[in-house]
């Protein structure tokens, strides 16, 4: 009996084990996605600037090799969100077939090749930016709680569409106030935050306080304001 028993017990905690690594492991591979959103208003320096575009493409290439099979990288281009004016798609799921250095190599090509597709009007430069309300769209897709979702935002901050540019610069108006937790347990990043034409940088204190706010009040779980990267 006392043999039996020891077996029985030795079996037991065997399951156990197994079913706490199995947890682990599921715990670890849970789906990461990522998603590059390139803002192509005139004030940005993707449109224009090369060594600044090949500058974005070298981060997000990164960033891209460090996913893994399984997980989703997109990218869109986004300028003044209303009647989806230059919304156009990237969206590759890391596979066998696409591994993460392919991937990253095509998302380099993209982003690098920017500002000569504005140039061509392959892609057209938006007058105005709507961030809130390209994230007000992108909301009902995403699935933050069990998905692990990062919106890389290349970006200078301004909104123009939504509040008074100036008023904004100047720290005199907020953003509107998002729905409450409307992009909740996701993380977000703004790239190149407060830099502008000529590389000058400037408003990047205000720009990057108005958008941690509004990052709160939207249930942003990790914010990151890069104006140097």
């Amino acid at each position: 009996m006392t043999t039996l028993a020891s077996k029985n017990a030795h079996m037991l905690m065997l399951t156990l084990v197994c079913l706490i690594l199995f947890f682990i492991d599921v715990s670890a591979s849970i789906a990461r996605t990522l998603i590059t959103s390139l803002d192509v208003s005139g004030s940005t320096l993707l449109v224009d600037d090369q060594r600044f575009a090949d500058r974005v493409a070298a981060y997000v290439a990164a960033e891209v090799k460090e996913l893994a099979i399984g997980d989703t990288v997109q990218v869109h281009l986004v300028g003044s969100y209303i009647g989806y004016e230059n919304l156009q798609r990237f969206n590759v799921k890391i596979s066998r077939q696409n591994r993460p250095e392919q991937v990253a190599a095509r998302v380099a090509t993209i982003i690098s090749s920017m500002p000569t597709w504005i140039q061509t009007k392959k892609v057209n430069v938006a007058q105005e930016t709507s961030l809130t309300g390209y994230f007000l769209g992108e909301a009902p897709a995403l699935d933050c709680q069990s998905t692990e979702t990062h919106l890389l935002v290349v970006t200078d901050g301004v909104e123009s569409v939504s509040v008074d540019a100036r008023a904004l610069l100047a720290g005199k108006a907020p953003l509107p106030r998002p729905r409450k937790d409307i992009l909740k347990n996701c993380q977000l990043t703004l790239l190149g935050i407060g830099v502008f034409k000529g590389g000058k940088e400037a408003y990047t204190a205000v720009l990057s306080d108005a958008w941690r706010n509004w990052a709160t009040e939207a249930g942003i779980v990790k914010y990151r304001a890069l104006p140097r990267f």
